[in-house]
């Protein structure tokens, strides 16, 4: 049980300045046949705009002697900007090529918005980047190792690991990343070491739980294999859309032998669905370009925000049923911590006017005082139908797992699963009070987690 009562946690401001970020970039262990990445880390900047937001971070890792900032990069068309200095006030040197007395720089950060947009062909042709993720709008860009890193705002998206030798996102830089995105999305410092908040401890768990039952239960066509072990195949039928097929190319799929209406889906994303209520009115071709490029590695949804369950899930496509749940229909979501749903939240009008509302409630559903990213609804849920099933399939579900989130639909006729989730808001979603992350994170006991920085668990 939840308690109410006032929380003895201090708040912690939603502006804290870059320079009381903690943690720092540590070393790794060499993995054979990978290039690697010690501190401290050579890194040119390259920009025209932005700069002083990415600059401010780089010089607090420069006085820790994480890294180096070694010259500027200037791609032609962008203009000049101010001098840029180092930590010691020296200016930076204007460096010609992506090496420094001989050697290749360990990373390159990029800040532009628009300017770079047109500047990226020969940007990349000049400096002979191996990989270029698309750059959408983003405005901050981080290139490790010669991969994107794509920044807005310190929110990153998407990150794209070259898997072969020579190239690696190093763990010390993925714990920097999650350190940046944590201060963005709640606003206050990750204690990746010492995790006290439930955002914390979902960080530690996507820095060191990296379980392959979870990978499979993550997988949308995996997850129905471990729902029929656990609740037996009948009863997970009845909780499960029908399937129509698995495959591993859009070119594999015959449409002509699918139902009028059906559902596509990729097993490694998150809202990457074709939704189709009419066949006679899709556009087939259309459809299989989408899936195409929802089939590649670097749409993994890992990518945005490090979810290690994602990782190695093979991407493939999964039709299923078409259900028609309607735009309002309420999605029931069940925290479990250790095995059991702890509490749950209602989330309502994904698609209305406004945007989403989320109300949490413990089990006994007592409507619980604070909000997470999201407000409440204007009218107060009910308790649904199939409310102690929930309780107990969340219970069956979540035995083997430290933390996920059950989600389901309330049918009038049927209780559907919607997904098994293991890092719930990627676990930068803010709580308003922010006691109550505190409050939360107390129910989530990590001591059975050892961290795989130093084999030894955090505890409570």
């Amino acid at each position: 049980m939840i308690d109410r009562r006032t929380a003895t946690v201090k708040s912690r401001s939603r502006t804290v300045p870059a320079e009381t970020r903690s943690g720092r970039i540590s070393e790794h262990k060499n993995q054979p046949g990978r290039k690697v990445f010690s501190p401290p880390y050579k890194v040119a900047l390259c920009g025209s705009s932005h700069v002083c937001e990415v600059l401010q971070l780089l010089h607090l890792e420069e006085l820790k002697g994480n890294i180096v900032l070694c010259g500027l990069l200037q791609a032609p068309e962008l203009s000049k900007t101010e001098p840029v200095k180092n930590s010691q006030g020296e200016k930076l040197p204007e460096l010609v090529s992506a090496e420094v007395s001989g050697q290749e720089l360990d990373f390159i950060v990029v800040c532009n918005d628009e300017p770079f947009m047109l500047a990226r062909e020969r940007f990349i042709a000049e400096f002979k980047l191996l990989h270029f993720a698309q750059l959408l709008s983003y405005r901050h860009l981080l290139i490790s190792g010669f991969d994107f890193t794509i920044y807005a705002r310190m929110m990153l998206s998407p990150i794209y690991e070259l898997d072969h030798p020579g190239h690696d996102l190093a763990r010390p830089l993925r714990r920097f990343i999650l350190e940046c995105q944590f201060i963005c999305g709640t606003g206050y410092n990750l204690e990746l070491d010492a995790p006290r908040s439930l955002n914390e401890k979902i960080q530690y768990l996507k820095h060191n739980c990296h379980l392959p039952l979870i990978t499979r239960c993550s997988d949308k066509y995996g997850v129905r294999g471990y729902l029929e072990e656990v609740l037996g195949k009948d009863e997970a039928a009845r909780h499960l859309p029908g399937l129509l097929g698995v495959w591993d190319s859009a070119e594999d799929i015959d449409f002509d032998t699918l139902p009028d209406k059906f559902a596509l889906k990729v097993t490694h994303g998150n809202a990457q669905n074709i939704l189709c209520p009419d066949k006679t009115k899709l556009n087939v071709e259309a459809a299989r370009a989408q899936l195409t490029r929802w089939l590649r590695p670097d749409h993994n949804h890992y990518y945005p925000g490090l979810e290690w369950c994602y990782k190695d899930i093979p991407p493939r496509i999964l039709g299923e049923e078409y259900l028609q749940l309607g735009d309002d229909l309420p999605d029931y979501k069940f925290f479990c911590m250790n095995g059991e749903p702890k509490l749950m939240y209602v989330a309502q009008n994904r698609r209305g006017q406004g945007g989403t509302w989320m109300d949490f409630f413990d089990l006994d559903f007592n409507h619980l005082p604070f909000t997470r990213l999201y407000p409440n609804a204007p009218v107060r849920p009910q308790r649904p139908a199939h409310w102690e099933e929930m309780i107990e399939l969340s219970r069956r579900l979540a035995a083997p797992f430290a933390l996920v989130r059950v989600d389901f639909y309330s049918l009038p006729e049927r209780l559907l699963i919607g997904e098994l989730t293991f890092d719930p808001g990627n676990g930068t979603e803010y709580f308003e009070p922010v006691e109550w992350d505190f409050r939360i994170g107390e129910l989530l006991d990590l001591s059975t987690v050892p961290s795989l920085d130093t084999s030894a668990s955090v505890g409570k």
